[in-house]
């Protein structure tokens, strides 16, 4: 009977490389996360998105966790790869603190530092006295250089944080 001298050692690389193509993979597979924001997935023509990213400027680069304002924005990202898109489908957790209340929640749109006439009001409930939640169908069509973002007002300043949703179909490059 003969023996490879090198058995071991071509078993052993075997191994690390099954293990690092592994890791390789695992890491190709993680959602894109951008600072501040959620992960936003596509799998196909399927895209979703989540964040709890707010400001009180619609046009911000450096969004919070918390407003203490009137009115508040949750920022989303725009589809990747100037991708065009139809949300079909939102939901949110809103809370609030010193007894003020949610008097309305909207899907917008924002074209650069624009905000569009394409507004689509949600249906809002209350789970608690500083909590609420939306969760809706919609359809909310987004071109490849528009970024979607909820709008939510109070009836008074206070401390409001949030986190939203998106779902739908990636329609066109």
């Amino acid at each position: 009977m003969t023996t490879r001298p090198n058995a071991f050692a071509e078993i052993s690389c075997s191994i690390v490389r099954a293990c690092f193509g592994g890791i390789a993979f695992a890491l190709l597979s993680i959602p894109a996360v951008e600072a501040g924001y959620g992960p936003r997935i596509i799998v196909g023509s399927f895209f979703q998105q989540t964040s709890d990213a707010v400001s009180v400027n619609p046009a911000s680069s450096t969004p919070g966790s918390t407003c203490n304002s009137i009115s508040c924005y949750v920022l989303l990202r725009q589809l990747p790869s100037r991708q065009q898109g139809v949300i079909q489908h939102v939901s949110c957790r809103i809370f609030l603190t010193g007894g003020a209340e949610v008097y309305s929640v909207r899907l917008r749109t924002r074209r650069g530092s624009v905000l569009l006439q394409q507004d689509t009001e949600l249906l809002l409930g209350n789970t608690a006295s500083n909590r609420y939640v939306v969760n809706a169908s919609v359809l909310h069509l987004l071109r490849s250089n528009e970024r979607p973002l909820f709008y939510i007002q109070t009836n008074m300043v206070t401390n409001i944080s949030a986190s939203c949703t998106i779902s739908g179909r990636v329609i066109g490059p």
